[in-house]
């Protein structure tokens, strides 16, 4: 038969106490039949099975915790494996791999086994867990999703077991410590083809190259900060044209100068001239007027904005004095004297809307009108005074940097006019000296551009590197969004598909629902656990057992006809007659899956057990080991020899 990756089959089940063997038997592909009466253990051998091969089972039988070991021979693809796991009531048990089978791993020293923890992590120094190493050997890309992280073995074989405890109306083995809907899908999700985890890996790829491009954002913004200038200004074409201008001039310069030098010592009548002195103080002269202007206009901004302050300060306090007179108005409106506060005397009646004291009339709407008004005026020239205030600090904020600037300036020209007051200067010396000062001014601005030169190599490479980091984002993208759609077309093949299988055996069913009788759509979600027939999940507790159960194969049925499934290919079945159902409608459920599997052009294995086996069934070709009975059960803690008793025992 074909063999499609991945597929996980158990060979052999070995469950140990004290390395003394209390259950030993092969399995093979196809049909596995454990059969027993009620309370013989036979759950517990299910139990095993799920644990020995990756799951996390905590809740064991009392008979089942008096066993130290489990033992499991497997074929990873077709490879032959054992696998051990110690028996314990603490979760998350680690896992140990030998290669062989399990007469060789019996046999063989500690120190040819390979431990793995059940995750990685820090007490693990690091070191792969077992559902890493599994999912390799099964070819099976290490699961990951944003939002759940690595998916471990335990989740897979989740929606591989329907087991008796979990709910029968649930897809999944009940989990109450990783059991979110999130992780369901993604389990689902995997088991069904999906490519979700090229589509992650390239949203991770995506997120860092955007962390990068950000990177050299801010440093392109750094470098544009510094400079002052845009980065079109700033390139290597630019750079290099300033450079040969500014040589060129600087070439001017030094002929200039090499003329002026020689005119110095052939003339005879180079005159001394106070022009530059002249010049100086012309320019410090001016450099002090505008420092006395912008001074004055400094302190008449400050005086201003301290009047402004002062008058703002006042009215503000106008008007909370007017505000506390209302409150002091309409809360002492209403007090009445019985007598007078200044003589004391009995105060006679007063008429309507006139002073109790005084008799004066009062109009009490006009007086609160005008109070309002008065209030609203005043607000009005807070905020008006205020964003007055807030402009002219802003002025004179501006003037205090330019009166800075400006003295800056006054003191670097009283320091050139004192210079050139020291010396005397003929007009060919002054000719000398500008043009010497140009051109160090000139030698300054082309060591500029050597520098700038190696900023705008900077910025080309930056910006090159943006161009390929931007080109390789849009292809990730572009990637994602054929990989998601073609992630959904498979999904959709998938859901299809298993649809189908249910739907093949909810027809062949007895009738006692009418829904499976014409199930025209049978639908599922794996994050909301949940399975309906023709938008019904309302059904007696053996129809949902029955339907359970046809999921569980349904799945398995069609990842045989489908090679990008990756579903292990094996099913784990405990409620082949759960929640009370009749014996010959299990006998039926039990023809019909050994049915579909005969049918089945593809290696897989199903495992179920049950107590009411069909007649049709009971016999070598499926049944593995004896019949278990309460007095007689599937754990055999009887025998205290064992000739397979390896280093371990």
């Amino acid at each position: 038969m074909t063999l499609f990756r991945p597929s996980l089959f158990l060979n052999r089940l070995r469950i140990e106490k004290d390395g003394h063997a209390v259950y030993d038997e092969h399995f093979h592909t196809g049909v596995n039949i454990i059969n027993g009466d009620n309370s013989s253990g036979k759950s517990s051998i299910l139990n095993f099975i799920y644990f020995a091969l990756g799951g996390d089972e905590t809740d064991w039988s009392d008979e089942a915790k008096l066993c130290t070991r489990v033992l499991a021979e497997v074929s990873l693809n077709g490879n032959i494996a054992t696998l051990s796991r110690p028996i314990s009531d603490d979760a998350r048990r680690p896992m140990d791999i030998l290669s062989g089978n399990m007469d060789t791993a019996l046999s063989a020293p500690i120190q040819n086994w390979s431990r793995y923890p059940y995750t990685r992590g820090t007490s693990s120094k690091g070191k792969e867990s077992f559902s890493q190493a599994l999912f390799r050997l099964l070819d099976v890309p290490e699961a990951a999703g944003e939002t759940t992280g690595k998916l471990t073995m335990h989740q897979v074989l989740r929606l591989h077991y329907a087991d008796q405890l979990s709910p029968s109306d649930s897809l999944f083995m009940t989990d109450e410590t990783w059991d979110r809907p999130v992780i369901r899908d993604a389990v689902g999700r995997l088991l069904c083809g999906s490519e979700e985890t090229k589509v992650l890996e390239n949203k991770l790829k995506i997120r860092d190259l955007d962390k990068e491009l950000s990177g050299l954002d801010a440093e392109l913004r750094a470098i544009f900060s510094t400079l002052g200038q845009t980065g079109e200004s700033l390139s290597t074409e630019w750079v290099a044209t300033q450079k040969r201008n500014l040589l060129a001039e600087l070439a001017e310069v030094d002929r200039k100068l090499e003329e002026a030098e020689e005119e110095q010592l052939t003339s005879s009548d180079d005159e001394f001239t106070l022009a530059i002195q002249q010049q100086a103080y012309e320019r410090l002269e001016k450099a002090q007027e505008t420092v006395t202007d912008l001074r004055k206009k400094r302190d008449s901004l400050a005086f201003n904005i301290a009047d402004l302050q002062s008058y703002l300060r006042g009215i503000q306090a106008k008007l909370a004095n007017l505000r506390n007179s209302q409150v002091v108005q309409e809360t002492l409106g209403s007090v009445v004297f019985e007598s007078c506060p200044a003589c004391l005397e009995t105060i006679l009646e007063t008429p309507d809307h006139a002073c109790h004291l005084c008799k004066t009339p009062i109009q009490p709407e006009k007086q609160r009108d005008q109070m309002v008004s008065m209030i609203n005026e005043l607000a009005l020239q807070v905020r008006d005074t205020e964003t007055i205030v807030a402009r002219k600090m802003a002025e004179l904020e501006n003037v205090n940097e330019s009166f800075g600037d400006a003295k800056s300036a006054w003191e670097r020209e009283s320091r050139i006019l004192k210079e050139v007051r020291s010396r005397p200067t003929s007009k060919s010396q002054a000719k000398i000296r500008a043009l010497q000062s140009r051109r160090g001014y000139l030698e300054r601005r082309v060591e500029e551009q050597d520098k700038n030169a190696a900023i705008a190599n900077k910025i080309s490479e930056i910006s090159r590197k943006k161009g390929d980091i931007s080109t390789q984002l849009q292809k990730l993208k572009d990637e994602n969004t054929a990989f998601e759609t073609a992630v959904e077309n498979r999904i959709a093949t998938a859901y299809t598909a298993i649809s189908s299988e249910v739907k093949a055996f909810l027809k062949r069913d007895f009738p006692r629902e009418k829904e499976f009788q014409q199930p025209d759509s049978v639908q599922f979600d794996f994050g909301a656990n949940k399975i309906s027939v023709n938008g019904s999940s309302y059904f007696s507790a053996s129809s949902r057992a029955f339907l359970k159960t046809s999921f569980i194969i349904g799945f398995l049925m069609a990842a045989t006809k489908h090679k990008f499934f990756r579903h292990f290919r094996l099913a784990l079945i405990d409620t082949i007659e759960d929640k009370g159902m009749e014996d010959l409608r299990s006998h039926n459920l039990q023809n019909l899956v050994v049915e579909r599997s005969l049918e089945a052009e593809v290696e897989h294995q199903i495992i179920f057990a049950t107590s009411k086996i069909s007649p049709m069934l009971n016999s070598k070709k499926y049944v593995v080991g004896r019949y278990y009975t309460e007095a007689e059960p599937t754990l055999d803690f009887s025998a205290r020899t064992d000739a397979n008793k390896g280093v371990w025992g």
